[in-house]
């Protein structure tokens, strides 16, 4: 088993979905988690540039939350179906 984890382990998610400051405190932590493991991030548009920035976080799922309006919590379910 190599130190970044195994296909059948498959990744590990880090759910934050918004709140620039909390990504910023969380960032050292997912760091470490990222260097031993496989790791996705679930975030909203506010802190896309940071996780997508930082090394060794594999993927960084952009989700439409918090909802903006009326037309974003339409849209909130519809991404989720998808």
């Amino acid at each position: 088993m190599s130190d970044r984890g195994t296909m059948e382990e498959g990744p590990v998610l880090v759910v934050k979905t918004h709140a620039f400051g909390d990504c910023l405190m969380a960032s050292p932590s997912v760091r470490e988690l990222a260097s031993r493991h496989r790791c996705w991030v679930l975030t909203g548009d506010c802190c896309l540039d940071v996780w997508q920035r930082l090394p060794g976080v594999e993927r960084v799922l952009g989700a439409p939350f918090p909802p903006r309006g009326p037309a974003g919590y339409v849209g909130l379910p519809v991404w989720s179906a998808r």
